[in-house]
């Protein structure tokens, strides 16, 4: 893969002139929105991004990315009460350049999430993912079917 996985740096006074870590965070996380859902207006702006990964006495927040040279191309987002009696971490959001998918980034920023959350003390690591619903105009093919609800994705 050739990826190196890191949190993101956090842009500070003198990041002001070139674009931050941050800004290509945000611009990846806007072009997954739009393939996700059909739309960028969900999609958190840099100040929106900076005001949840700031320190914060209740939550952890982990912004992680990988990165191929100075180029970002999968992104995750790691979460987790500070409560010492807490043992899960949430990964709030995974995803990966759709040039640079199918050569194991994705599967590496899960596994560096894992070794974070666990190292943190949150053995448990609870995972969401979303699906665009364009499957159901077409349906096509076996499909999987949530324990709950009548949600469904495509077997394949």
């Amino acid at each position: 893969m050739g990826a190196e996985v890191r949190e993101i740096r956090l842009p500070t006074v003198a990041d002001a002139a070139p674009p931050s870590e941050l800004d290509a965070y945000a611009a990846l996380v806007r072009r997954l929105d739009v393939e996700r859902l059909g739309t960028d207006e969900l999609a958190r702006p840099v100040a929106e991004l900076l005001r949840e990964f700031a320190d914060d006495p209740y939550r952890a927040h982990v912004p992680l990315a990988a990165f191929d040279g100075d180029v970002l191309i999968g992104i995750a987002e790691l979460e987790w009460e500070r409560d010492d009696d807490a043992r899960t971490a949430y990964l709030a959001m995974l995803g990966v350049a759709p040039d640079r998918r199918r050569q194991d980034v994705g599967s590496t920023l899960l596994a560096h999430a894992e070794r974070v959350a666990s190292d943190a003390g949150r053995p448990t690591l609870v995972l969401s993912a979303d699906h665009g619903a364009d499957h159901l105009a077409r349906p096509a093919g076996a499909l999987l079917r949530a324990p709950q609800g009548d949600a469904t994705i495509p077997a394949d």
